[in-house]
Order: structure tokens, then C-alpha cells, then sequence
């Protein structure tokens, strides 16, 4: 099997540039909603943007390289499938939905195999998500297709 060998330090750059541009993306894309709607996600990829500078950084003035780390192309498809997923299914069947499958996918495919514990998570993820920004900031969660 083909896998591809980096260092630590070079992953966690370019996972952080990743970061930062789908940020700065949304950013630029929330400046078309309403002064009201437009709040969180201003906040939200502002703070994202300024902790990605602060790691970026904390990186450069470190001296070590740390652990190689192994990508098998293979894994790193299946990670942009499951994302390219998640934002089409928040899309169609909601973000509650979406999302619930999003955390218990990942947290399954990160070894955590005990189903009680994925459960308790992605319920206590989603109910977390859906008690912030609907009734704490008064900001509706993304429709869907078909109305969840």
C-alpha cells in the first residue's frame, strides 16, 4: 500500500492553511447575510483565523520536527468524502441530522467502537450545538431540503 510521509510540522501547517482559507471563505461568504445573521459566523471565523496565526506561530518558533506522519491516499479520500458529505447532507437533510452522523462516523472511524459512548456524544454534540446558537444566540440552524 502507498502512503505518503511528512512531518508533524509540515501536516499541521497545511491542515491550518486548510483551516484558514475554508475560514476566510465563510468569512467572505457571510458578509452576504444580514447584519443580525452575519454576527456568529463573523466571530466564529474571526476567532478561527486569529488561533490559526497564533498556532502558526507557536509552530515556526519551535526547533522540533516531530513524529513522521503516514497518510495512506486512501484514508485522505475517505476524509474529503466525509466531508464533501457532510456538507451536502447539511444541505439535504439538515444540520441536526447531518451533523449527528458526521460526529458518530467520525468518532467510529477514529477506533472508538463502543456504541453507547459514540451515542452519548453525538447526542450531547448536536443538543450542545442546537442549545447554543438557538436559544442562546437566537440564530435559526441551517435548513434543509426537506424542512429539518
Amino acid at each position: 500500500m502507498i502512503t505518503l510521509e511528512f512531518s508533524q510540522k509540515k501536516c499541521e501547517i497545511g491542515f491550518l492553511i486548510f483551516i484558514a482559507a475554508f475560514s476566510a471563505l465563510f468569512l467572505h461568504i457571510s458578509f452576504e447575510y444580514s447584519e443580525i445573521s452575519r454576527l456568529i459566523p463573523v466571530m466564529a471565523c474571526s476567532a478561527t483565523l486569529a488561533l490559526v496565526v497564533v498556532r502558526l506561530v507557536q509552530i515556526f518558533m519551535a526547533k522540533e520536527e516531530g513524529k513522521p506522519v503516514k497518510i495512506s491516499p486512501k484514508v485522505a479520500l475517505f476524509a474529503l468524502v466525509l466531508f464533501v458529505g457532510y456538507l451536502g447532507g447539511t444541505y439535504l437533510i439538515g444540520f441536526t441530522i447531518a451533523t449527528a452522523l458526521f460526529v458518530a462516523l467520525v468518532m467510529w472511524f477514529s477506533d472508538y467502537k463502543k456504541p453507547l459512548l459514540i451515542l452519548c456524544i453525538t447526542v450531547g454534540y448536536v443538543a450542545l450545538m442546537y442549545f447554543l446558537f438557538v436559544k442562546v444566540f437566537s440564530v435559526s440552524l441551517p435548513e434543509s431540503l426537506i424542512g429539518f
